[in-house]
């Protein structure tokens, strides 16, 4: 009777034992499949982001490029000569002494 009340404890401790270890296990998975979870879900955000990164910095550098025309487009008109030379092109005027010839189609 001795050696079956024995076998009861340590088979009860056992039991303690395993579920304590079960219990263990089940916090163990539930925090690795939050953390795979969040991994995942930050990941598809970071990707997110890195697609916009992307997109913004192809509009700064054609930003950056039209920026760069427009400041030689000022240069260039602060020149007198390039001034008439639009004149003479676009608007048809002249020089006081000099005849315009149009020619009709």
């Amino acid at each position: 009777m001795q050696r079956h009340s024995a076998d009861n404890k340590s088979t009860g401790k056992s039991r303690g034992a395993r579920r304590r270890l079960r219990l263990l296990f089940i916090a163990i998975s539930c925090y690795l499949a939050w953390a795979g979870f969040t991994f995942w879900q930050q990941s598809g955000t970071i990707q997110e982001s890195h697609a916009r990164l992307d997109a913004l910095e192809g509009k700064l550098t054609e930003i950056t490029m039209r920026n760069d025309q427009f400041k030689q487009e000022i240069e260039k008109l602060n020149d007198p000569e390039y001034i008439e030379q639009i004149l003479r092109k676009d608007y048809h005027m002249g020089r006081p002494d000099e005849i315009i010839f149009f020619e009709s189609e």
